[in-house]
């Protein structure tokens, strides 16, 4: 296993601090605080070099100190989305997680103390690991996938976009703000662990408390003067609808970067937000629509979305950033890259059709599951592969059917698939999060018909908590495919 990671920790700027929002209340740690526990947490456990342990604990900074602890004590830890606690039956995600890894221990926090518990009783024989932490797929299209996550890859994910941002006059360096959960790739890395590599104080609010009081991020961001902070398009559409009902001005003028990133970016969204923040002081200039992935230790092309290019429904992530190339596309077609961020690209561990599905040994290039096309040297992505729907021979892609319906309804949809075994083909099925009503119904029907050309099916309502998404708030389309069967 590499020791990269743990001279990171070792050599934190101590004086820094990490502040903790939640329901309850704030608090405040210094990295010199994080840095004891890790400590204090290796030599508490025997984990055996190379060991690998799923973490299963809620609390934001005892996350932390497990991550750190286990990888200054020679492990390689997996952070997994917390979902209640384990009892007689185990969450989906958590079971998930220790068959993708086949880890053999997990943590948990019992009474405020760190328990290390065997996962099961055959213990797989873990041997040769050459990378420093695992890191989750969001399993929006699938199961998810154990990929493997390297320092030397962050660190020089971390020095292009530096550059990036440096060629627009933007220092990274500064307080950001992260409201989404730790097990995704983009809080741990492109937040947490830049802000300890980069010495950043941080301001982490829970998940939960911030979807429903969205005036604690604002707040946060005016009182702590944040200068980055990030959100996938959901998180954008969340905020500026708070923004623009908001009866106190907010002062977000210190933002210079906000990455719209984690899921598909919608110039609908984005134009909200200008709009919504101008009262706010937000500078409409510190919008970015990205584009990134774990496998590419995240970002990899941002383009300021004031001054980005438009094309169809599609937004511009903007250029490569340096190192990045792109296999030839003529007009939209799959997504590969080639990086020496991908190292072998052979990047999920103990998954080797995965891993042969992905990456071509012999030239390098490595598919991404993503459906996109360039236009004058700028990245537009218009979907996952997997969740474009095929209807009487025509593309349709999903985002676009759910954005057009937010617009003019404000509800949050998903747009999936249902096999017509009579036609042999497949029709388009509309799930609606919370209440719906039966004239917004045909409303709908009419509308999506009007602009977009096709025909709703069906359309069914359901219950906030059955309204499925990732920890980054990607829409599990597939799976909910799944509630018209038999309807």
């Amino acid at each position: 296993m590499y020791c990269d990671m743990k001279k990171i920790i070792e050599s934190v700027k101590r004086e820094k601090r990490i502040i903790v929002i939640d329901k309850k209340d704030k608090k405040v740690f210094s990295n010199g605080t994080l840095l004891e526990m890790a400590k204090e947490f290796s030599q508490k456990f025997s984990i055996l070099e190379g060991e690998i342990c799923c973490i299963y604990i809620s609390d934001i900074f005892s996350q932390l100190v497990a991550f750190w602890g286990t990888i200054l004590a020679g492990g390689v830890p997996v952070l997994v989305q917390y979902e209640d606690e384990l009892l007689s039956s185990p969450s989906t995600k958590f079971l998930s997680a220790i068959k993708s890894c086949k880890s053999n221990y997990y943590i948990i926090l019992l009474n405020g103390s760190f328990v290390l518990k065997e996962s099961k009783s055959d213990l797989y024989q873990h041997k040769n690991l050459d990378f420093d932490f695992i890191q989750l797929s969001s399993g929006s299209t699938g199961t998810p996938k154990a990929i493997k996550m390297y320092w030397s890859s962050i660190e020089n994910n971390i020095a292009i976009n530096k550059d990036y941002f440096s060629k627009l006059g933007i220092d990274i360096q500064g307080v950001s703000l992260n409201w989404l959960r730790l097990d995704h790739v983009v809080p741990i890395v492109t937040m947490h662990i830049y802000d300890i590599a980069l010495g950043n104080d941080q301001v982490i609010v829970e998940t939960s408390h911030a979807l429903k009081h969205p005036e604690v991020i604002c707040k946060a961001i005016e009182y702590y003067k944040v200068k980055r902070t990030w959100s996938p398009n959901f998180g954008v559409k969340m905020l500026s609808k708070f923004l623009e009902r908001s009866n106190y001005d907010f002062d977000l003028s210190s933002l210079n970067i906000y990455l719209n990133a984690g899921e598909q970016v919608t110039h609908e969204a984005m134009k909200h937000m200008v709009k919504s923040g101008k009262r706010h002081a937000l500078n409409p200039q510190s919008l970015f629509s990205s584009f990134g992935m774990a496998e590419l230790s995240t970002i990899v092309s941002n383009s300021q979305w004031y001054y980005s290019n438009r094309h169809d429904n599609f937004v511009s992530c903007g250029s490569l950033l340096n190192g990045l190339d792109v296999k030839d596309m003529f007009g939209v077609g799959e997504l590969y890259f080639k990086s020496k961020n991908l190292l072998n690209g052979e990047r999920y561990y103990l998954n080797e059709n995965s891993n042969h599905e992905s990456y071509d040994r012999k030239s390098g290039w490595f598919k991404t599951g993503d459906l996109a096309f360039m236009k004058s040297g700028e990245l537009y992505i218009c979907g996952r592969e997997k969740e474009v729907i095929i209807a009487k021979a025509e593309k349709i892609y999903p985002h676009i059917i759910e954005e057009m319906i937010n617009n003019f309804y404000g509800l949050r949809t998903a747009c999936v698939p249902i096999f017509n075994s009579g036609k042999g083909s497949n029709d388009i099925g509309i799930v609606v999060e919370g209440e719906r009503h039966n004239v917004v119904d045909k409303e709908i029907v009419n509308k999506i018909k009007e602009e977009a050309g096709v025909t709703i099916r069906k359309i069914i309502n359901v219950e906030n908590k059955m309204f499925l998404v990732t920890t980054s708030g990607k829409v599990k389309r597939s799976e909910m495919s799944k509630y018209f069967e038999d309807k």
